[in-house]
């Protein structure tokens, strides 16, 4: 999204509408970088070294996608997202003290990165050094776009209604208050 703002001011009209409001997009992102010792530029470096990342963890390209979230992270060290993900790749590598060190970075940076923290406790209780993750029930959610404050939903209170439902139709229902 961000090139096709770059691309609306490159080449549309000064005086147009949406390019005048692809500018001021632009110009916030910029500043908004800035304040975090970056540049947009840097920032559309670091997303794409993320995306490229995001997509080796989605095909299981652990060592890879590590190598490419940590550059995303090394260009805008104030994002949670690329330790969040590392950490599921060393958990999916049986690497514990890594994931668990990678979400706690995540967690430092946004201490509300409910993804992290939900993975942290999954990953403390559940898994062993040396031992991968299993993925059978990894699923892949865009955290600030769909859950957090500005969307008014919470990953982890759907987590625990999803757990509740399913245990209450097995008929394994023992909720406290």
């Amino acid at each position: 999204m961000i090139n096709a703002y770059g691309h609306a001011v490159e080449y549309g009209p000064a005086d147009d509408e949406g390019v005048a409001y692809a500018r001021k997009i632009l110009e916030a992102m910029d500043a908004h970088e800035r304040e975090n010792g970056s540049s947009l530029e840097r920032y559309v470096k670091g997303l794409e070294a993320f995306d490229k990342g995001y997509n080796q963890l989605r095909e299981g390209k652990y060592d890879d996608a590590i190598v490419n979230l940590q550059r995303a992270a090394d260009i805008s060290p104030h994002l949670p997202q690329p330790y969040g993900n590392m950490g599921l790749c060393y958990g999916f590598l049986g690497q514990k003290k890594n994931a668990i060190a990678s979400l706690e970075k995540a967690l430092e940076i946004d201490p509300k990165y409910e993804l992290a923290l939900a993975n942290k406790v999954m990953i403390e209780n559940g898994m062993d050094e040396g031992v991968p993750l299993k993925q059978n029930k990894l699923e892949f959610v865009k955290y600030y776009a769909e859950y957090g404050e500005s969307a008014g939903r919470s990953y982890i209170r759907e987590l625990i209604e999803k757990e509740k439902q399913l245990l209450t139709k097995s008929g394994n229902h023992h909720f406290s208050a």
